[in-house]
C-alpha cells in the first residue's frame, strides 16, 4: 500500500532512519523520474545525493540541514540538483526530524518536488518586468497601468512620473488616492 501511493503522487517520498544494520533510506521510485537514478542506487551509494546537489548549493543545502538537525525545526528549502544525464532541476525539499528520547535525531522524513517549471515561469516574469521597466523608464513619456485587486485599485508607473508630477512612481504605487488628490479640479470631470 505504502509503495502505491508513494508512487502515484507528485512527489519523491523519502524516509531516514537509524536500524541495528546501520542508517536506512526508504525512497519512492519516483526518484528515477526526477534524478535519473533508482531508489536502489541511492540506497546503495550514500554519497549520492551529495555528488548530485548542484555546486552553487551544496554549501547552503548543508547548513540548513545541519542547523535542522541542532534544531529540530521543519526544513523548506529549494536548491538545485543535476541528474544522471546532466541537467540542472530545481526542487524543493520538506523533511522533519522525528526526535529519539534522548534529543537526537531518530528518523528524518519528507518530499522532494520538481520546481523546475514554477521557476523558469518566475525567471521570465522577472526577465519581462525588467525589460518592461527599463523601457518604460527611457520613453519620453509616463507609461501606466491601472488595475484592480482585492485591496483596490493598483497602479504600475514608469519612472518618468516625478519629472511630470514631482512624485516618484513608488509614492503612486503605494498610494492609490495621490493621483485624485493632485490632479487639477477642473479636469477632474474629463477624468472620471
Amino acid at each position: 500500500m505504502y509503495r502505491l501511493l508513494t508512487d502515484n503522487i507528485p512527489v519523491v517520498a523519502h524516509s531516514a532512519f537509524a536500524s541495528p544494520d546501520g542508517p536506512k533510506l526508504i525512497i519512492s521510485g519516483r526518484v528515477k523520474e526526477l534524478t535519473g537514478y533508482t531508489a536502489e542506487e541511492f540506497a546503495h551509494d550514500r554519497k549520492l545525493y551529495d555528488r548530485i546537489l548542484h555546486a552553487d548549493d551544496r554549501e547552503r543545502y548543508w547548513a540548513a540541514v545541519n542547523e535542522q538537525i541542532g534544531t529540530h525545526v521543519p526544513l523548506d528549502i529549494e536548491y538545485r540538483i543535476m541528474t544522471k544525464d546532466g541537467v540542472t532541476k530545481w526542487v524543493r525539499d520538506r523533511t522533519v526530524i522525528t526526535p529519539n528520547d534522548s534529543g537526537g535525531v531518530r528518523r528524518v522524513d519528507g518530499v522532494l518536488e520538481d520546481v523546475t517549471d514554477r521557476r523558469a515561469a518566475e525567471e521570465n516574469l522577472r526577465r519581462r518586468e525588467e525589460m518592461y521597466k527599463l523601457l518604460t523608464d527611457h520613453i519620453p513619456v509616463v507609461a501606466y497601468s491601472a488595475f484592480a485587486t482585492e485591496r483596490g485599485q493598483r497602479m504600475l508607473i514608469s519612472g518618468r512620473i516625478k519629472q511630470l508630477t514631482g512624485y516618484t512612481a513608488e509614492e503612486f504605487e503605494d498610494d492609490s488616492d495621490l493621483y485624485d488628490r493632485i490632479l487639477h479640479p477642473d479636469d477632474r470631470a474629463l477624468y472620471w
